[in-house]
């Protein structure tokens, strides 16, 4: 069993901060340092009632100074040239749940850092095995993962499409 000692911070507000908590457990843990999560919505550029790209959060843990790399098995691109891209790839690619995730974003924040992850060359276009993950856990690394949460969600009548969120994976054990 591995498990890293990272601490816990509690998700409060408007229940949309899961990012910035996210991201503030990683500071603290590498960094030592405790920064509000309102700081952290300046910081990511995330606004009251908007969720958070994971875009935004890459390029706020960057700038806040910590080593990140950014995998995904979607490409980085069509959030890198206009906001009518942004909303065309959102509705193809996401039929079911596209009006939900365009309510919830903010397209221009959204536009500048996916553009500014695309110059640093953080981006890469895979999925990590769980393997790989547990590589990087072993290594010390704290992957931030953002899950499906309508998938685990207690009552499924809230989350029916789905619902990004974000949890560090602090550990694993044999059984998971």
């Amino acid at each position: 069993m591995v498990l890293l000692d990272v601490p816990f911070f509690v998700n409060t507000g408007d229940g949309n901060r899961c990012a910035q908590v996210a991201l503030q457990c990683a500071l603290k843990y590498y960094l030592g340092k405790d920064i509000p999560v309102e700081e952290l919505d300046r910081l990511t550029g995330r606004k009251e009632g908007k969720w958070t790209s994971t875009f935004q959060i890459v390029a706020g843990a960057w700038d806040l100074g910590l080593d990140v790399r950014y995998y995904s098995k979607s490409p980085i691109e069509p959030y890198t040239h206009t906001e009518e891209e942004i909303v065309k790839y959102t509705r193809e690619t996401f039929p079911n749940a596209a009006e939900t995730i365009l309510k919830h974003s903010d397209l221009p924040v959204m536009l500048e850092k996916a553009t500014h992850l695309t110059k640093l060359n953080l981006f890469e276009k895979r999925l990590l095995s769980f393997q790989e993950i547990e590589k990087h856990i072993t290594q010390n690394h704290l992957p931030l993962l953002c899950i499906d949460y309508a998938k685990i969600a207690i009552d499924k009548s809230k989350y029916p499409n789905y619902s990004g969120h974000f949890v560090p994976m602090v550990g694993f054990d044999n059984e998971s």
